[in-house]
């Protein structure tokens, strides 16, 4: 691979640490990386809960883990919990992006999701010293000192690097801070095993790479293209290939629908239930309440997500989800919106015990009269 024709840039992907329970020490004046603090989402009525963030200290004193249970939290004093406050986090994610805007432009900026934005500093890095690492300080201070928040940061080539550093080197360099470059692939990336350590590969991806004699990133990068795409599927094999090579021709404003800003609600199911009716019951809940959520603000989504996740054993989760795009109108109703939801829940759901039911709505678009569609086809 020439790595000359691809984009060269420098390019960050910043990650709050445990931000749920980073933003909930903060908000209560303490240390993010000193407290132990976990956001616990209980199941009304019950004695169970779920983890859903535990902080850095948490992690350290408790062995505790995201996703953990409310029953493997020990009894001590010193462990504070704390219910979610979704829009306290979502109110914190939009305040560090306006924060990110003193360094980038709108157009270099891109929030991937509630805890991690990428920003391309290629044409602002030089006014802050003689190194990437300058623009680098200057952020994260910038972030500690406005918000308290502590930020670990992917610095790369292109975004995919960025992410790949972030996610594979910096969680484990002592400032919190891992680089990647084009010459660095061989060497530091196609040795990763088992693949499910890369992101976007999940662990029904990474069996059938293995049942193939693919076992690495290395592996997948010397595998055929045209016979990855046969055995994954056109769009899968290519996404991967892409991968392998970490080519990533992607610009920060290109239009992803898929990772705007979104509004969703989950429940967890005390020990699980493969009870139709009741999975029904609680899919209509989880949706009537994200949806109330939507015309509460006045708009309308144009795409809808669900996702269940099922429980092989206390630490060990997997998950499938499925989404539906609209047009841009939307779907302003909340019985068409649930209807869509319904048929996605039929795709995913064959009989298994479901612990956590997960409704979405992205593509958010304010309701407006020149929205209308009447030749929209129906659902």
């Amino acid at each position: 691979m020439n790595y000359q024709h691809e984009p060269h840039g420098l390019f960050l992907v910043v990650d709050n640490k445990s931000f749920f329970a980073s933003v909930e020490c903060t908000v209560r004046g303490l240390d993010p990386l000193t407290t132990p603090l976990v956001v616990l989402r209980e199941v009304p009525h019950t004695a169970h809960g779920l983890v859903v963030a535990a902080s850095p200290m948490a992690k350290k004193m408790f062995h505790l883990h995201n996703r953990g249970t409310k029953s493997q939290l020990p009894h001590d004093d010193r462990l504070i919990i704390v219910p979610p406050r979704m829009e306290l986090y979502e109110k914190r994610n939009q305040q560090i992006n306006e924060l990110f805007l003193k360094f980038v432009g709108k157009k270099e900026l891109l929030p991937y999701s509630i805890d991690e934005s990428i920003l391309d500093v290629s044409h602002h890095w030089k006014k802050y010293g003689p190194s990437v690492d300058s623009i680098v300080k200057a952020i994260r201070q910038e972030i500690y000192q406005q918000l308290g928040l502590i930020t670990t940061v992917g610095i790369g080539d292109n975004p995919l690097l960025a992410k790949l550093a972030l996610d594979l080197v910096a969680k484990e360099q002592p400032d919190s801070v891992g680089r990647l470059q084009y010459r660095d692939i061989p060497a530091k990336l196609w040795p990763i095993h088992p693949l499910t350590n890369v992101w976007g590969i999940g662990k029904q991806t990474a069996a059938k790479l293995n049942s193939l004699g693919i076992h690495t990133l290395g592996d997948i990068a010397h595998t055929d293209p045209h016979a990855l795409q046969a055995a994954m599927g056109k769009v899968r094999g290519t996404s991967l290939y892409a991968t392998a090579w970490v080519i990533d021709r992607s610009h920060l404003d290109d239009p992803r629908p898929h990772r705007s800003h979104s509004i969703s609600n989950s429940h967890v199911i005390t020990e699980g239930s493969s009870n139709e009716h009741e999975l029904r019951q609680t899919l209509a809940k989880v949706g009537q309440s994200a949806f109330r959520r939507v015309e509460k603000q006045g708009l309308v989504p144009g795409n809808i997500s669900v996702s269940l996740t099922f429980q092989d054993s206390p630490e060990d989760f997997h998950g499938h989800s499925v989404s539906k795009t609209r047009n841009f109108v939307g779907v302003s109703d909340q019985q068409s919106a649930l209807a869509i939801a319904v048929r996605l829940f039929n795709q995913l759901w064959h009989g298994e015990d479901v612990r956590i039911v997960f409704v979405g709505f992205g593509n958010l678009q304010r309701l407006t009269s020149e929205q209308l569609d009447l030749f929209a086809p129906k659902e």
